[in-house]
């Protein structure tokens, strides 16, 4: 019995019809794995913005609404890049007048906001009456609407500042600033710092070089927020007015790819406290 075995152009027309199915098939393959890819880096960058936006909202709700600002707004390199506030520890009631004395009755002293176990009012501390003026918040002396506390007597809820206070607040308030100062949030080479405990005595002086200088790793001002930030992420600061509290937009572009392809996020946080 003659066998009888492929011709030549049997053999080429297998190998054609393989190398077509192969390639099918690496290309089916090649984009899966691509989709799982860019999906997996799309889950990445929304739980990045979702870390910020929760961390930033948390905080913006609890500060005072005229220290809110962008503390490199002179600077034309770094405008628009970084944002700065100041947290409240306490706010309450006092009883009487502010406006011309130097004591206030306050109806009790609160516990502090940021450090568990501690109370609000002791000396030392920076209380606040009605204050309106960014600049008062961040002086580091003594200013109309904002004073250091000298003393505190427990037994009759008398706080004593060094001088007398402008104005009352409309609805018979004071606030306590957090004893660690501002706290900053900055865009500098595609990353986004949080920075603290670098003003608390409010001499600090502000560049936009010392921001950068200290956006790395390591820093015992700075902590790293978020990766992957394109150059087109800025802040925008709505002042408070008759109408609105103060509000904070965040514009936050994260990169996808090396080509520049970046999902956008746009958040508006407002503050909750109005003097």
């Amino acid at each position: 019995m003659k066998m009888r075995g492929f011709t030549l152009v049997e053999l080429v027309v297998v190998i054609v019809v393989l190398g077509i199915i192969s390639s099918l098939s690496f290309r089916f393959i090649g984009q899966t794995v691509q989709l799982y890819s860019d999906s997996t880096i799309q889950q990445q960058r929304i739980a990045e913005d979702r870390f910020v936006t929760e961390r930033l909202s948390r905080e913006i709700a609890g500060i005072h609404p005229f220290s809110l600002r962008d503390p490199l707004a002179s600077d034309a390199v770094y405008k628009g890049k970084c944002i700065e506030y100041i947290r409240l520890s306490a706010v309450g009631p006092y009883l009487g007048a502010a406006a011309g004395a130097t004591t206030l009755t306050v109806l009790e002293n609160p516990p502090d906001a940021l450090v568990s176990g501690s109370y609000a009012i002791s000396t030392s501390r920076r209380i606040s009456v009605h204050t309106q003026d960014t600049a008062d918040l961040y002086a580091s002396a003594d200013s109309n609407t904002v004073k250091t506390i000298t003393a505190y007597t427990s037994a009759t809820k008398l706080v004593t500042v060094g001088s007398s206070f402008s104005s009352d607040s409309t609805g018979k308030r004071y606030v306590i600033a957090d004893t660690t100062g501002p706290v900053s949030w900055c865009m500098f080479n595609n990353q986004l710092y949080r920075y603290s405990n670098y003003n608390p005595n409010y001499t600090f002086s502000y560049s936009g070089s010392w921001f950068a200088a200290e956006a790395k790793s390591g820093s015992v001002y700075s902590s790293l927020m978020a990766e992957h930030l394109s150059s087109t992420s800025f802040f925008s600061i709505i002042g408070s007015s008759l109408t609105h509290n103060a509000a904070l937009d965040l514009s936050l572009q994260l990169l996808m790819d090396s080509d520049g392809n970046s999902l956008a996020f746009n958040r508006r946080m407002q503050v909750n406290y109005v003097p």
